[in-house]
């Protein structure tokens, strides 16, 4: 910072937080200026800064905010676990969101190009999303059905990162009444059918007795009306 007090100033520079600077950052004082140097800038050193301007007449201060500007880093360590029909269970690790809130989407690769299957998971994370695992179930699945997916972060500024690698390639199981349900249908069709004929074989047969006993009652009583007519 540039700056023109006479005596000279005394300047202290201080981190709103109350972090210490002295280990990451070099302070250096001339006549009319002062500046802080990063040797290599790091998570913790974004923030808000104040730096105190003082001589014999009084006090002054001015503020500083140091932001990350740029894509989230790319989520990692990313895999599969309890494929079902429809649904699926993903797993991940995030990283530094750049000072900006992030989510995370889950893509499918349709064709040549990844799009997006999954609503947006929020990180609620309170260290900007560094080395947080998460945890995601995908549903609305099509079973039997190969799919290729990987994830992606957003922050709220617009900037996404890399697709995570490598994506995961795995087939959802059929559904549980695919592979049985023709035959299900098939076995109500022949326990019917069989029904049905073991009763009209049952019919048919009450049908003849009762034929037979009904001819046999006739022969006898056409005999008993023969003998009576003969007394």
């Amino acid at each position: 910072m540039y700056l023109q007090a006479y005596p000279r100033a005394n300047y202290t520079w201080s981190k709103d937080d109350g972090t210490d600077m002295s280990k990451s950052v070099t302070q250096e004082d001339f006549a009319n200026e002062t500046t802080l140097t990063f040797s290599m800038i790091s998570v913790p050193d974004f923030g808000n800064y104040s730096l105190k301007m003082q001589n014999e007449y009084g006090i002054n201060y001015a503020h500083y905010q140091i932001v990350a500007n740029g894509p989230p880093e790319r989520p990692t360590n990313f895999h599969s676990s309890d494929i079902t029909y429809n649904s699926v269970k993903l797993q991940w690790t995030s990283g530094f969101d750049m000072g900006s809130k992030q989510h995370f989407i889950v893509m499918k690769l349709i064709g040549n190009q990844f799009i997006q299957i999954s609503n947006l998971v929020y990180d609620n994370s309170t260290n900007h999303g560094i080395n947080q695992n998460w945890t995601y179930v995908l549903t609305g699945l099509v079973s039997d059905t190969y799919y290729n997916l990987t994830v992606v972060s957003e922050n709220d500024r617009g900037f996404m990162s890399s697709f995570a690698k490598p994506s995961i390639f795995f087939k959802t199981k059929k559904y549980p009444h695919e592979s049985s349900g023709s035959s299900s249908g098939v076995d109500v069709k022949l326990t019917l059918g069989l029904t049905f004929g073991t009763i009209g074989t049952l019919g048919m047969l009450a049908f003849i007795v009762y034929i037979l006993k009904y001819r046999k009652l006739r022969t006898s009583y056409t005999s008993m009306e023969g003998k009576t007519g003969k007394i």
